[in-house]
C-alpha cells in the first residue's frame, strides 16, 4: 500500500488497483460489475474498475445496495480530509445511528472485498502505530457529492420522542401555538400535552395547514391503511429524488404541525427488516386515529364468543386425570380412548374449528403451562391441578389470559412476538368493554408500541447477541412487518379468543370486528365491580335452561356447565339438564339441594315441579363406589395383629380396620425395619 503522507493527499485508484492480487481484483469486479465474467488479465480487470469507480450512477447504485451499516461508515469516511482517517475518528463521525461495536470487523471486511477502502498502518503496531483506512478518491468526490443532496435523517416514530429533543424555549413556542399559552408542563404535562396533540381532532385542525395537498392526502393514506409507517411508492421517492426540495418541505411542513416526518427508518439492528426512506406519522397520533375509528354496523352480522367453553372442557379434563390413570404415546399424543371419554360432552370443539387431537394438545399444553399437570410414565395431576375446580372464576381467566400472553409457539419463542404479546395484552386491556374495534388496531397499537420501545426493551443488544438469538432450539425470527401482523392475528384467533375475554364480529364469513366480553372486563379490571347478581334465566319444562345475558352471568354460566349440557347461543344461550348431567354434577362438585337453590335463584318464573322432582330424583339415586389400590395386613392372631397396628410407622397409614385381625394400609412401609421392630415382640413379617 502507498505511504501515508501519500494516501492523505487521496488515494488514486491506479494507485490502490495496482497493488492487488489478481484474486482480489475478480472479488471487486463481481461486486462492481454483477453477472459479468471478469477478463483474464489484471490490467483488464484493474482498468475496468477505473471506469466504474469514475462513473457517478454506477457508484450511486453500487452505494445503495450496501446495508445501512456500510453507508454510515462511507458517510463518515468522506467528511474526512483525503477520505482517510483512523478507526475511532471514523466511528465518531458515523451518521445517524451508532455503529455497533460487533458490527465493526465485518463493516471493514466486506468494503475491503468490494473495493472501497484500503487500509495503512502508520508505522509499526509495537511502536504503538495507527491503523487509518482511506477510501478511494474517485468513489470519494462521487460519494461526497451524492451525500451532501441526501440529507440523510433518521426517522423518530413516537411524538413524545419527537418533542424531548426540543430545547426549553422551542418546545414552549409550539405548545403556546398549538395548545394556547394554558398548556401543560412539567414532566407529566409532556404526556398530557401529547395526548391533546393526538386528539383526532386537533390532527385534523393541524393538516389542514399543510398547504401541499399531495402531503395531506399521503398523511391520511399513512394513518388509514399503513398504521402509521408507509414505505414511499416509487412514483413518490422519483418526485422527491428529482425535487430535493420538496422532500425538505415536506418534511418540514410535517414536522412543524407535529404530525410525522419523512426520513430512513433503520431497524435492522433490532432484527427487524425495514431499511428504506418512510412516511411515517407518529405513533399517538395513529393510536388515537385507530381507537376513535368507528364500525359500521352492516360489518357486524353475527357475534361469537367462546364464554366458558373452554374452562369447563378443562375442568373436564383435569377430572379424567383424577380417575383414571392415563398414559401418552410414543409420539407424545393422547390414546383416542382418553380423547373420546374427555371430548364426549365437549362444548369448545363445538365452538372451534379444531381436530380433536388439536384440541386435546392445547388443553394438556395449557394444564402444563399453569403446572396442573406433570408429565413422568403417566400424565399426573398436581397439587394445584386438584384444587383448580375450587378456584374462584375470575381467578381461573386470570391465570389463563397470563399463560396466553406469555405463550411460547411450539418450537419455541419468537424472538419478536415475546414483547409483542405482552404489549398487546397490555393494550386490550385498556380498551373500553363492549365497542367494537377492528383487528387492525390493535395489531397497529402493538407494532407502534413495540417500535417506540426498541431502545427501552434493550432488543438491539438482545439481537446483536449471537448465541441469544440462535443458541435455543427451534427459535424463529420472523422479522418482516406483515409477519408480526399475521402473528399477532394467530395469537389473537387461537390464544385469547377461546378463553372468552373478547368477542368477533363476523360479517360474509370473515372476521371484521372484535370487543372486550364481559368476563374481559372484569379479568381486565377495567370493571372493578362484580355484577349484581340478577334473575337471568328461564327453565322451561322440557328441562331447557335459557341464559340471558344480563347481571353477573358469567359466575352462573360456569355453575350450569356443571350441571347441564350447552346446546346452542344466539342471542341468548341454551343449557338442557340430562339425567346424566345431574348425576355427574353431584359425583363431582354439588348437592342436589345446592342446584335446586341455584336455578330457583336466578330463575326469571316459578321452578316448574317436574324439572324440581326429577333432578331430586336422578341426584338422589346416585351411588358412588370407590376403588383404589391399597395394601392388606393380616395377622394369624388378634394379639399379633394389635401388636402390629400399634408400631407407629404401620399406624399412621392404616385407611380402615376390616376384622380384629386385618386392616387396609396405604402403602407398604419399610419391611426389613418393621421386621426388625416386631422380631423382638415375637411376631415374624411374611
Amino acid at each position: 500500500m502507498p505511504s501515508l503522507k501519500k494516501v492523505k493527499s487521496g488515494l488514486k485508484a491506479s494507485d490502490f488497483l495496482r497493488r492487488q492480487r489478481r484474486s482480489d481484483l475478480q472479488e471487486h469486479f463481481l461486486f462492481w460489475y454483477p453477472g459479468e465474467k471478469a477478463p483474464r488479465a489484471s490490467k483488464d480487470i484493474a482498468s475496468r474498475l477505473v471506469e466504474a469507480y469514475a462513473d457517478p450512477a454506477c457508484v450511486q447504485t453500487r452505494f445503495d445496495k450496501l446495508p445501512a451499516s456500510q453507508r454510515n461508515f462511507l458517510r463518515a469516511l468522506v467528511t474526512e480530509p483525503g477520505y482517510v482517517a483512523p478507526l475511532s475518528k471514523v466511528l465518531k463521525n458515523a451518521v445517524g445511528k451508532k455503529i455497533p461495536q460487533y458490527e465493526i470487523e465485518g463493516i471493514l471486511k466486506a468494503l475491503a472485498t468490494n473495493g472501497f477502502i484500503a487500509s495503512i498502518r502508520y508505522a509499526p503496531k509495537s511502536q504503538g502505530g495507527v491503523k487509518f483506512f482511506s477510501l478511494v478518491a474517485e468513489v470519494g468526490e462521487i460519494l461526497r457529492k451524492v451525500c451532501e443532496t441526501e440529507a440523510v435523517s433518521y426517522v423518530v416514530i413516537s411524538l413524545e420522542d419527537f418533542l424531548k429533543g426540543f430545547s426549553r424555549g422551542k418546545y414552549e413556542l409550539f405548545m403556546k401555538r398549538f395548545l394556547g399559552p394554558n398548556f401543560p408542563r412539567g414532566v407529566r404535562g409532556r404526556s398530557e400535552a401529547v395526548k391533546k396533540l393526538s386528539a383526532p381532532a386537533a390532527v385534523r385542525k393541524r393538516l389542514k395547514n399543510v398547504a401541499d395537498r399531495e402531503l395531506r392526502t399521503l398523511a391520511r393514506r399513512a394513518i388509514r391503511e399503513h398504521g402509521g409507517i408507509m414505505r414511499l411508492s416509487r412514483r413518490v421517492r422519483q418526485l422527491l429524488y428529482d425535487d430535493p426540495a420538496r422532500r425538505s418541505a415536506w418534511k418540514r411542513a410535517l414536522e412543524d404541525n407535529l404530525i410525522g416526518s419523512i426520513g430512513i427508518l433503520d431497524l435492522k439492528e433490532c432484527g427487524i427488516e425495514i431499511e428504506e426512506e418512510v412516511f411515517a406519522v407518529f405513533a399517538e397520533v395513529v393510536a388515537e386515529a385507530e381507537l376513535s375509528e368507528q364500525v359500521p354496523e352492516d360489518e357486524i352480522e353475527t357475534v361469537v364468543g367462546m364464554d366458558l367453553d373452554f374452562f369447563r372442557d378443562l375442568t373436564a379434563f383435569l377430572r379424567h386425570l383424577k380417575t383414571r390413570k392415563v398414559r401418552l404415546c410414543g409420539s407424545g399424543t393422547f390414546y383416542r380412548e382418553d380423547a373420546k371419554i374427555v371430548l364426549e360432552h365437549s362444548v369448545f370443539s363445538d365452538s372451534i374449528d379444531y381436530s380433536d387431537d388439536e384440541i386435546m394438545n392445547y388443553l394438556d399444553a395449557t394444564a402444563r403451562g399453569l403446572k396442573l399437570i406433570e408429565h413422568e410414565h403417566f400424565v399426573k395431576l398436581t397439587r394445584k391441578g386438584r384444587i383448580w375446580e375450587h378456584m374462584e372464576l375470575i381467578d381461573k381467566a386470570r391465570a389463563l389470559v397470563e399463560l396466553a400472553r406469555d405463550w411460547l409457539n411450539e418450537g419455541g419463542a419468537d424472538f419478536h412476538m415475546c414483547h409483542l404479546r405482552p404489549i398487546a395484552m397490555e393494550h386490550l386491556a385498556g380498551l373500553k368493554p363492549g365497542r367494537w374495534y377492528r383487528i387492525r388496531t390493535l395489531v397497529t397499537l402493538a407494532i407502534n408500541t413495540y417500535i417506540t420501545r426498541l431502545e427501552e426493551l434493550g432488543v438491539a443488544e438482545m439481537y446483536g447477541n449471537y448465541k441469544f438469538a440462535r443458541s435455543k432450539p427451534g427459535l424463529k425470527l420472523r422479522n418482516r412487518m406483515h409477519e408480526f401482523q399475521e402473528d399477532l392475528f394467530w395469537w389473537l384467533r387461537n390464544r385469547v379468543f377461546p378463553l372468552g375475554v373478547i368477542e368477533f364480529a363476523n360479517c360474509d364469513d370473515e372476521i371484521t370486528a372484535f370487543r372486550v366480553s364481559p368476563l374481559g372486563a372484569q379479568v381486565f379490571a377495567s370493571q372493578t365491580r362484580e355484577p349484581k347478581a340478577a334473575k337471568t334465566i328461564i327453565v322451561n319444562p322440557d328441562f331447557e335452561i335459557l341464559l340471558f345475558p344480563e347481571g353477573n352471568y358469567f359466575k352462573l354460566m360456569a355453575d350450569l356447565h356443571e350441571f347441564a349440557i350447552k346446546e346452542k347461543k344466539d342471542q341468548i344461550t341454551h343449557f338442557r339438564i340430562t339425567e346424566h348431567s345431574i348425576k355427574e354434577a353431584v359425583f363431582h362438585r354439588f348437592e342436589v339441594e345446592e342446584i335446586l337453590k341455584i336455578l330457583e335463584k336466578h330463575s326469571k318464573t316459578p321452578l316448574p315441579q317436574g324439572v324440581e322432582f326429577c333432578v331430586l330424583d336422578w341426584g338422589n339415586s346416585l351411588s358412588v363406589a370407590t376403588m383404589s389400590e391399597v395394601v392388606l395386613l393380616e395377622a394369624e392372631s388378634v394379639e399379633a395383629f394389635r401388636r402390629v397396628k400399634n408400631i407407629p410407622a404401620v399406624e399412621k397409614l392404616i385407611v380402615r380396620e376390616i376384622s380384629d385381625r386385618a386392616a387396609v394400609i396405604k402403602r407398604l412401609p419399610d419391611k426389613r425395619r418393621l421386621a426388625k421392630e416386631l422380631k423382638p415382640m415375637g411376631v415374624y413379617l411374611r
